[in-house]
């Protein structure tokens, strides 16, 4: 499902510099409709369960169990993630926000190198 987009998407329009804020707006603007576009799945999918044809009974119980995965990893995992490591917020110049990725960090645990100034007289 698509609730992971919904929500990133509304994480990097939120207008706040801390990570913590951006989720929290982020959350505020799109937890309705991510939980309103679920529960529509899942009741169109509780009434495939009760069809006598096996196809359909057993699509419905695929998108249950799709749909309720998508929904706990949306609001658990991802939003949680973002809380940890995503992108902040910094102000521009034209009073919006450019984001800023720490990834100074993440060179080194991944194996980059640092920069090194080369001195031409030695």
């Amino acid at each position: 499902m698509d609730y992971c987009v919904h929500y990133a998407h509304a994480y990097m329009h939120a207008p706040f510099e801390s990570r913590e804020e951006r989720v929290s707006c982020a959350l505020d603007t799109m937890a309705i409709s991510v939980f309103s576009g679920m529960a529509t799945t899942f009741f169109a999918a509780a009434v495939l369960c009760t069809c006598s044809l096996q196809f359909f009974a057993k699509f419905g119980i695929f998108l249950l169990m799709t749909v309720i995965a998508s929904y706990i990893w949306a609001n658990c995992f991802f939003m949680s993630t973002l809380a940890i490591c995503g992108p902040k917020g910094i102000p521009n110049a034209n009073g919006g926000m450019d984001l800023q990725f720490s990834l100074g960090s993440w060179n080194n645990i991944l194996g980059g190198k640092k920069s090194v100034k080369v001195d031409p007289q030695s």
